[in-house]
């Protein structure tokens, strides 16, 4: 066997999405150096909002690997840490650190956010974190990232725990948690513009999403749906499908 040819293989492998263990050791050491550095940032410097920020990032992306290895092993993949989730994704963390690192700069006085709204910024991060994760552990199995146009034999309707009181918790929980984070940033330019992205990301895949639920599940699902609120602000807050879903039958 060529061992030049075998180490060429290897070293390719790393970093272009291949799910081995070179790029999951990779990718999770990246995901610790940046949680360590934004702790180091959170407690010993005056830029806690920044520590915060990239803190929360790292928890938020190891938790989404950790929680799809737990309950959907045979979904595993190196994309579920969600890293390379889109290319809007990674502007818009780009531009929000941009804002902040500019306006901080800049205008000094504007990121000394009221303390009102410090908290108010915490508790959303906090929040949207805990619901989120709330929601993938709830369905287990039945939980994807991306959605599915076929029903796998594990998936069934989640109707219990948080799902009981949300629709889709999960994409509640990212809102939330979303906004949160740029408000801890105190980042009014890059808040609206996630506001914007959030609401129209979601007021199409939610649609698409519940066509798909309702044919996998039926009345099942119609009723389930006029039980529950997605309560996502300017998306679909109401109760019932929404009627391109109905239409689908």
């Amino acid at each position: 066997m060529d061992n030049s040819n075998f180490e060429d293989e290897n070293r390719s492998a790393r970093l272009h999405g291949t799910h081995s263990p070179q790029n999951i050791s990779l990718y999770g050491f990246f995901l610790g150096c940046l949680f360590t550095f934004g702790l180091g940032i959170l407690c010993l410097t005056d830029f806690w909002q920044i520590g915060g920020y990239i803190l929360c990032l790292s928890i938020f992306h190891h938790l989404e690997y950790l929680l799809t290895a737990l309950y959907k092993p045979e979904n595993l993949q190196l994309d579920s840490y969600l890293l390379n989730h889109s290319t809007a994704y990674t502007i818009a963390i780009f531009v929000g650190l941009f804002e902040y690192f500019l306006e901080d700069f800049s205008f000094l006085s504007q990121k000394n956010t009221p303390g009102f709204v410090r908290w108010v910024s915490i508790l959303l991060v906090l929040c949207g974190q805990i619901i989120r994760t709330l929601a993938m552990h709830t369905a287990k199995a039945s939980f994807n990232h991306q959605v599915v146009d076929y029903k796998a034999q594990e998936h069934v309707l989640v109707t219990w725990g948080i799902y009981k009181y949300l629709r889709h918790p999960s994409y509640f929980g990212f809102y939330v948690w979303s906004v949160g984070m740029q408000l801890l940033l105190a980042n009014p330019i890059s808040l609206l513009l996630y506001l914007y992205a959030l609401n129209r990301f979601f007021a199409g895949r939610i649609v698409y999403e519940e066509i798909t639920l309702h044919r996998f599940f039926g009345q099942k699902y119609k009723d389930y749906c006029s039980e529950t609120w997605t309560w996502l602000p300017l998306v679909y807050p109401k109760k019932n499908c929404p009627p391109s879903a109905e239409q689908s039958e």
